[in-house]
């Protein structure tokens, strides 16, 4: 089971994915997510991490190299509630496919 504060982080960063029509969440979508994250970003602080340009960093190489489905894929919100319940169980989730493991 994960913890509430887990739990939204991921689902945070599967939005994050889906609004931007990419093909799969990938581990910088997880960063991002992170630092909106009270606890990770005091940890980050802690090991001096420079926020502002860690987060413009994971964006633009998170724009660049992440592949994006097209306008016109025809595929829809997946309507999932959310992710967390999958992650718990074992499974690999992009923003548009689902693969149980």
């Amino acid at each position: 089971m994960l913890s509430r504060d887990l739990e939204v982080t991921l689902n945070s960063a599967f939005k994050r994915a889906r609004e931007l029509r990419h093909e799969y969440m990938t581990v910088e979508h997880l960063l991002l997510g992170l630092l909106d994250n009270a606890s990770a970003v005091q940890v980050l602080n802690a090991c001096g991490a420079d926020l502002s340009k860690l987060r413009e960093e994971l964006e633009q190489f998170v724009t660049q190299t992440t592949p994006s489905l097209p306008e016109d894929s025809g595929l829809e919100d997946s309507g999932l509630a959310s992710t967390g319940q999958f992650y718990s169980k074992g499974a690999v989730v992009s923003p548009w496919k689902l693969w149980l493991i």
